[in-house]
């Protein structure tokens, strides 16, 4: 027998991992772990690593016994582990949680395959979310929201599984779970996916509620499995689940609506004209009766998330939206695109002429998306930068440092007298995408009428 060999579109499916990961490595060697305070829980994974490797297995239970993304902390026992096992660089922890970020544009390549694309139109879905900026910048940091998509999308390719099986309904709910556990704010997601399974391929009522109760047992088991466990050994799990759902405040509530459409145009520009033209394309075939599997899937997660998200914001003042949870919407809206763009080419003659016009333009959109994010410099680096420029002055001057730190509140625009720049680089929070994670639009208004940049400086007259 002769050696199997890779067809040309898994080839390119190959590329479009190995670039991405790549760009990701390079971001991670960058740095920029530790910057945002949410990245603070990793350290639970790493103080249940310790006592793992003292064998103090009740004392690392114990240091995981907390509420807010409970799995997260979990899966960061591995990195935390081979961290203490290999080394002591944060790199490490920082490019296992990359992983997921390339894997979920493998899984967008899965998940338009199961629903009945051909080759060249699922590699077109994992071209775009690769060339997505939102699933792209946060992959340096140390924080969940990969990991938890990673999970969402699995019970998502489980959920289409056509014919399905009755321990899909465990293994579609397991995973949505897992998405839940890993990252609450993507309990959207996670609804979505179990709705999908529930009423895939239209089954009949009997179906439908033989898939919903599996579903829901499997779903809740793990959630309380975990509570149970924290109550034996004397935590209070439950009651910090309650207090967490009412955590979620920072922000304005009003904004939930807009707050989506205004992220997504910081973070992907053109892409995001395009994404919109492909979902009114979708709209309108939908209206007409003309939808397929791809279409209807896309539209009914962005309908279904984006609903949901302004219900629970504007509507019931729950949960502000966020931008990383606008995230939740980027795969739907790479099926859509992928589906229409194949769609057109197939149709007219002249989108098929101009596809390899438009593929170049959305490279070069996604190459300007990605360049802040990787020259991006953050307080860390700067400061260790600013002490080595700092202990080369000469006649006894004294450096200065300003906003080399996470800028959380606003800070008031100090007025300086006349002083000469050191050194100087864009701060984070100067990148606009990071601006719709908690800011207010006053805030927002005030962090881009003045200059934030991180300096280190001299006064003119001491």
């Amino acid at each position: 027998m002769g050696k199997a060999r890779l067809s040309e579109h898994s080839k390119w499916m190959l590329f479009i991992l190995l670039v991405s990961f790549i760009l990701r490595l390079y971001l991670v060697l960058q740095g920029g772990p530790h910057y945002w305070p949410d990245e603070s829980r990793f350290e639970v994974s790493r103080s249940a690593a310790n006592f793992l490797f003292s064998g103090d297995l009740k004392s690392a239970y114990a240091a995981l016994d907390s509420a807010d993304h409970f799995l997260f902390k979990v899966v960061g026992v591995v990195p935390a582990a081979l961290e203490k096992a290999i080394s002591t660089d944060l790199e490490i922890p920082a490019l296992f949680f990359a992983l997921f970020s390339v894997f979920n544009v493998w899984l967008i390549w899965r998940i338009s395959l199961r629903l009945g694309s051909g080759e060249s139109e699922a590699l077109l879905s994992a071209f775009l979310l690769a060339l997505a900026s939102s699933f792209f910048y946060y992959s340096r940091h140390l924080l969940p929201y990969d990991a938890s998509m990673t999970f969402g999308l699995l019970s998502l390719l489980v959920a289409v599984r056509t014919p399905t099986r009755k321990r899909d309904s465990c293994f579609c709910a397991l995973l949505s779970s897992a998405c839940f556990l890993t990252y609450n704010g993507y309990w959207t997601l996670a609804a979505f996916t179990m709705v999908v399974h529930v009423t895939w391929a239209r089954p009949g009522t009997s179906e439908m509620i033989s898939r919903a109760w599996r579903s829901a047992v499997c779903f809740w088991a793990p959630p309380l499995a975990v509570v149970t466990a924290s109550s034996l050994f004397g935590g209070d799990l439950l009651d910090q689940f309650i207090w967490f759902s009412n955590s979620v405040t920072q922000g304005e509530f009003s904004e939930g609506a807009t707050l989506p459409i205004a992220y997504l145009w910081h973070t992907e520009h053109f892409l995001l004209l395009v994404w919109v033209l492909a979902f009114g394309f979708s709209m309108w075939a939908m209206i007409k009766g003309a939808s397929t599997a791809r279409s209807t899937m896309g539209v009914a997660g962005i309908l279904f998330i984006y609903g949901f998200m302004v219900l629970t914001s504007v509507g019931l003042n729950k949960f502000v939206v966020y931008g990383r949870l606008v995230r939740q919407l980027v795969p739907f809206f790479c099926l859509l695109t992928a589906y229409q763009l194949q769609h057109l080419r197939g149709v007219h003659g002249g989108i098929r002429r101009a596809f390899p016009i438009l593929c170049t333009m959305l490279v070069l959109q996604a190459a300007f998306n990605f360049r802040v994010p990787l020259q991006q410099v953050f307080p860390s680096d700067f400061v260790r930068k600013a002490n080595k420029t700092a202990e080369a002055l000469e006649g006894g001057r004294t450096a200065n440092l300003l906003f080399a730190h996470h800028l959380y509140p606003v800070p008031e625009d100090p007025r300086l007298p006349p002083h000469t720049i050191l050194l100087q680089e864009r701060h984070p929070i100067q990148f606009l995408p990071n601006q719709y994670e908690g800011y207010t639009p006053e805030e927002r208004s005030a962090l881009r009428s003045m200059d934030i940049s991180m300096r280190l400086f001299v006064l003119d007259q001491e």
